[in-house]
């Protein structure tokens, strides 16, 4: 109890050490004291948000994708394996290509809608085919995947050039700076998710010990699993209409956590949460400064940083 306790006192300490450095990344070039007025304007309306855009962005990755690993059983589940973010993308296709010089409504919206589109399809499959099974689900999510992936590319051929620059940088993911009432209500929901889940921890470690010893000990695996999914899903799908597909937070995150913690998921995804937040607030950082003044689209650097870790947790996994 005393060595957890330790790991957890010094894990918060990192993850504070690490955020005082993303946060030092985040001030402009040319920040002087007395702060000037356009000091000021650029950390109250731009890097502020950006800021706390990616915290809330990070951290739901990552408790989505902690959630995912453990009701599917499956270390390389992810926040889009269910089709959440090629749904939300296929929102933004349609109304980029032929919906945005007729109805002039917030992209968010249709982007919110395709990821939700794409929890009620693989919904509609399981109950159509009467099993709720891990597998049916995530085999109706891989095939959502490839079929949403090939209405993009259908879409996309009809688009002209300005339109295709603009799905193509939307594609690949970027933290901009929201307004105050889109922050309130990204705050909300993850923080509703997260306390929903943390309340729901017990179950979760139940599907830890597989599907058949969880019945065993009294839990309605099938029931739960829609209910972990459903929340997750729509947390993810109101992260990707704000920030667009961000790769490799969502499925390295949960794996360093369950690495770093045995402990129960009430830990784990308080845990995820936060180095998921900070994470992604250090990789916003860098791609702020890496091609100053221009911002490099921080699903390139999550990629780019993601991929050599990833493999390298894999190889520790073998060994």
């Amino acid at each position: 109890m005393f060595m957890r306790n330790a790991l957890n006192f010094v894990a918060l300490i990192l993850l504070i050490f690490v955020l005082f450095i993303a946060v030092i990344l985040y001030f402009p070039e040319r920040l002087n004291y007395p702060f000037s007025d356009t000091d000021l304007f650029i950390l109250k309306s731009i890097r502020f948000p950006m800021f706390i855009v990616a915290f809330l962005v990070g951290g739901s990755l990552s408790i989505s994708g902690l959630v995912f690993q453990t009701v599917f059983d499956n270390p390389l589940a992810t926040p889009y394996t269910l089709g959440v973010a090629s749904g939300a993308s296929l929102g933004v296709v349609i109304y980029t290509v032929f919906l945005a010089k007729v109805i002039h409504i917030p992209l968010i919206f249709f982007s919110l809608l395709g990821g939700l589109l794409s929890v009620f399809v693989i919904f509609l499959i399981a109950k159509v085919v009467n099993y709720y099974s891990s597998q049916t689900i995530l085999l109706s999510g891989v095939a959502l995947n490839f079929f949403f992936g090939s209405l993009i590319l259908f879409f996309q051929y009809f688009a002209n050039r300005f339109d295709t620059f603009e799905i193509y940088r939307w594609l690949l993911g970027g933290i901009k700076p929201e307004k105050p009432s889109l922050l309130l209500l990204l705050a909300i929901v993850s923080l509703i998710v997260l306390v929903l889940l943390m309340l729901l921890s017990r179950k979760l470690d139940l599907f830890l010990l597989g599907d058949t010893i969880a019945k065993t000990k009294g839990l309605d695996t099938e029931k739960y699993r829609l209910i972990f999914i459903t929340l997750v899903s729509v947390l993810t799908a109101f992260c990707v209409s704000i920030a667009g597909p961000i790769a490799f937070v969502g499925i390295i995150v949960p794996h360093i956590v369950v690495r770093l913690f045995d402990g129960l998921h009430r830990e784990r995804l308080l845990f995820s949460f936060l180095l998921g937040g900070v994470s992604l607030v250090l990789c916003q950082a860098l791609s702020v400064k890496i091609l100053y003044p221009s911002i490099l689209p921080i699903g390139v650097l999550t990629a780019i940083i993601g991929t050599p870790i990833f493999i390298y947790i894999l190889i520790l996994r073998n060994k």
